[in-house]
């Protein structure tokens, strides 16, 4: 084909072939909606999306910004208009042209009514493409309305079921890396150390969910509070504490709590705790409780993630993997605090909280071992209780024991 005969082919056949040209929907919409006002010499056309309740507005060519309706209900257009005109099959004439377009620009342009040729693929009808036609010229013809609102559907259904594909494809291989992401994860806290647990969870969490800032924090059952554990990209002074009791201290977190599952918000300016615009670039928030796995579900800790890397904010998709995150570490967590706990009651006197005689045998040797090797000095404070035997002897050995208790808090103090 010679340079510059291209427009030598039908309209319908331009349509038709944009559908394998045009990678982007709203693009080729825009393509489309144009090359038909063009066709049928129309000073305008439109899209309209069909829903159940009504037709939403789509890509428009010829209009101006603004003087096209966004929305027209379907008690407004007519059910039986609407019936009608979504089994028609070369367009159905429509006189209410008020109801798309302000009337100022129709009567302009000497719009007397419009034709809505309807967009439907296979039985999935997605719409239809208003066409503003001028009082006095004559309407199309049939055959070139039927070919332009076939070919239309075909494009438009081509370009839609391959946006489809492809979304599923990423989809599907987002939750393939989510899944190996979770399985690193799982091994990286597979842990009975409860600090090395929080400083792995602080290390892969700000990646897998995308995320400029987070913050772990540990449940206090004792107080009803969350103290901070592990921050990122975050300068935290001395100790940070929120207390659950007061639902306004609580803020965000409390809600995530109350809620039971990951708490996905992309608009948080109406929470009644404000935040520091400064701190955070973006409304949008994902927050964890972190939980363990048994039925009873206790609350372990919460996680909070801010400033996520995508402009559209944190994904519903994330929810999912966010729950298991959510179980996987609090249960982790739990483990580790009650495994301390048993290591603690093995290797601690239960009178008065020191370690028993065999663990400061294994220490001793293991701190003169390590002095030997670095050459550094050690020193050994010993300390003896006079007249302890008095003090059993006279008042009994509960008193003695109350010494004991008394001399440990000394010494732990």
């Amino acid at each position: 084909m010679k340079p510059g005969t291209g427009r030598r082919s039908t309209p319908s056949i331009r349509i038709l072939t944009m559908g394998y040209s045009i990678r982007d929907s709203s693009e080729l919409e825009q393509a489309v909606v144009a090359e038909i006002a063009d066709a049928l010499k129309s000073p305008g056309s439109w899209m309209l999306f069909y829903l159940e309740e009504g037709f939403r507005l789509g890509a428009s060519s010829g209009v101006p910004v603004g003087l096209l309706k966004e929305w027209v209900s379907i008690d407004e257009f007519g059910a039986k208009e609407a019936r009608q005109m979504l089994r028609s099959k070369a367009g159905h004439f429509c006189n209410s042209v008020g109801l798309f377009i302000g009337g100022e620009w129709a009567k302009a342009k000497k719009i007397s009514r419009l034709l809505l040729l309807p967009i439907v693929s296979e039985g999935d009808v997605l719409g239809a493409i208003a066409v503003a036609l001028v009082r006095g010229r004559r309407a199309p013809g049939l055959s070139l309305r039927a070919t332009l609102q076939t070919n239309a559907a075909a494009a438009l259904s081509n370009v839609r079921d391959r946006e489809t594909i492809e979304s599923r494809a990423i989809a599907n291989q987002r939750s393939a890396n989510r899944a190996n992401e979770l399985v690193q994860f799982a091994r990286a806290i597979d842990s009975n150390n409860v600090e090395l647990i929080w400083d792995k969870a602080i290390e892969y969490l700000p990646r897998m969910f995308a995320a400029g800032l987070v913050s772990i924090f540990l449940y206090d059952r004792s107080e009803n509070k969350l103290v901070l554990k592990r921050g990122h990209n975050q300068d935290f002074e001395g100790a940070i504490e929120v207390d659950l009791g007061d639902e306004e201290s609580g803020g965000l977190m409390a809600t995530a709590i109350r809620s039971g599952s990951p708490w996905l918000q992309h608009d948080v300016r109406g929470h009644k705790r404000s935040r520091n615009r400064a701190k955070y670039r973006s409304d949008s928030c994902l927050i964890i409780p972190l939980r363990e796995s048994s039925s009873e579900h206790k609350l372990i800790g919460v996680v909070n993630f801010a400033n996520p890397d995508e402009p559209s904010g944190f994904h519903a998709v994330d929810l999912d993997s966010a729950t298991i995150v959510g179980e996987l570490l609090g249960t982790k967590v739990l483990n580790a605090m009650m495994w301390a706990e048993l290591q603690k009651l093995a290797v601690t006197d239960s009178l008065t909280g020191l370690v028993i005689h065999g663990y400061f045998k294994e220490a001793l040797e293991t701190e003169v071992t390590r002095a030997e090797r670095f050459g550094k000095h050690l020193s050994l404070l010993m300390m003896d209780v006079d007249l302890f035997k008095q003090i059993n002897d006279l008042y009994g050995h509960p008193a003695g024991d109350t010494a004991l208790v008394e001399i440990a808090n000394i010494l732990t103090d």
